[in-house]
């Protein structure tokens, strides 16, 4: 480089020609350069913001979060409503269970109570059968005795009058 205040020599025809193609290399660089730059801008205007990923991101969250707990909730739902059929299969079970047991306690309590109820009919029977014969002896010899009574009060009559007739004393 030449000194301050010393004049450059000047170029020469061949450098001039040799700066000027170099110039129209540089502009078309410099166009080729601004082209770029304007696609670049565009392209950049299409390249979403942080913003909107992170707003992109948040709502995905939220749609899979609430989808989740959607499905959380119906498996919940069918998840009770299996389990309170299954109890009340199993509640449903214990009590015919239950009531078998209680019906055949009762019938076997039946039985027994026909089978003593039978047993107390043939003692009545056998009982009013004797009762019957009892009574039947009683009210014969009743009536022999009224018999006997009446022979020996019509005696006891003849004999009286008989006495009176004939005045015995």
């Amino acid at each position: 480089m030449p000194a301050k205040g010393e004049e450059r020599p000047k170029r020469t025809n061949s450098e001039v020609s040799n700066d000027s193609l170099n110039d129209g290399s540089i502009k078309q660089q410099l166009e080729s350069m601004e082209q770029s730059l304007k696609y670049l801008t565009t392209e950049m205007k299409s390249i979403l913001k942080r913003e909107e990923i992170e707003s992109l991101i948040s709502n995905t969250l939220s749609s899979i979060l609430s989808e989740v707990e959607k499905r959380n909730e119906e498996r919940l739902t069918q998840l009770k409503n299996d389990i309170a059929k299954e109890m009340e299969a199993k509640l449903q079970q214990t009590v015919c269970k239950q009531n078998e047991e209680k019906v055949k306690d009762l019938t076997e309590h039946i039985k027994g109570l026909e089978f003593e109820n039978e047993t107390l009919k043939e003692t009545i029977s056998s009982i009013k059968n004797d009762y019957s014969k009892s009574i039947e002896n009683i009210t014969t010899q009743v009536n022999e005795h009224a018999h006997k009574c009446n022979d020996a009060i019509k005696r006891s009559n003849y004999n009286e009058q008989f006495s009176r007739k004939n005045n015995i004393k």
